[in-house]
């Protein structure tokens, strides 16, 4: 997630939504609640936004990394929140996906442990197109992956694999981890990586 110093952190993605509903004469009186939870990339940006680590909010808050009673998504941190709705101050990750820096640099680091030529398939929810009739799987080599940040959707793969399956990712589309298993050296590589943030889940 992102986060903006120079924003207001006394006012929430649902007070910004009601004020703008407000001055163009909309209902504003309506009981859903805007939480500024979204879903597609999340891609790069410019100053004052900067990057806000997990643990970092973790001990600005006193809520867990990650909750004991459900995986990371849009319940974590609720003591960030104001009655379930984040500050404008704070860009939230984005449900199912990757974001888009990380997504190039798990790519990078792929491509520096194995093999660049070696064949990768990656998968996207059906949710993602809404095609429920076949699975939407695209085959490719490891070099390859960063293409997909400019197609063929509007998030990351939800899985991805090698033809020899010794690691794998998994995106759940509604959450805003990413889970990672493979080779010894490949867990080793993220944990010492500074661009992730990562929790061993045994």
């Amino acid at each position: 997630m992102y986060e903006n110093p120079e924003a207001a952190s006394s006012i929430t993605h649902d007070d910004a939504e009601r004020q703008e509903s407000a001055e163009r004469g909309m209902d504003t009186n309506s009981s859903l609640i805007t939480t500024g939870v979204g879903g597609g990339w999340m891609g790069y940006y410019d100053p004052p936004w900067q990057r806000l680590r997990w643990e970092e909010l973790s001990a600005r808050t006193g809520d867990p990394i990650v909750p004991p009673d459900y995986p990371p998504c849009r319940r974590a941190f609720p003591s960030a929140t104001t009655n379930g709705a984040w500050p404008i101050s704070i860009d939230l990750p984005l449900e199912g996906s990757i974001d888009e820096p990380t997504f190039v640099r798990l790519s990078e680091v792929l491509n520096e442990l194995y093999y660049p030529e070696q064949t990768v398939y990656v998968h996207y929810c059906e949710l993602q197109f809404m095609e429920f009739d076949e699975p939407y799987v695209l085959r490719g080599t490891l070099k390859d992956l960063t293409k997909l940040t400019d197609g063929p959707a509007m998030s990351s793969p939800h899985n991805m694999w090698p033809d020899d399956r010794s690691w794998v990712t998994y995106t759940d589309f509604d959450l805003w981890g990413t889970k990672i298993v493979g080779t010894p050296e490949l867990e080793k590589a993220l944990e010492s990586d500074p661009e992730f943030e990562t929790i061993r889940i045994e």
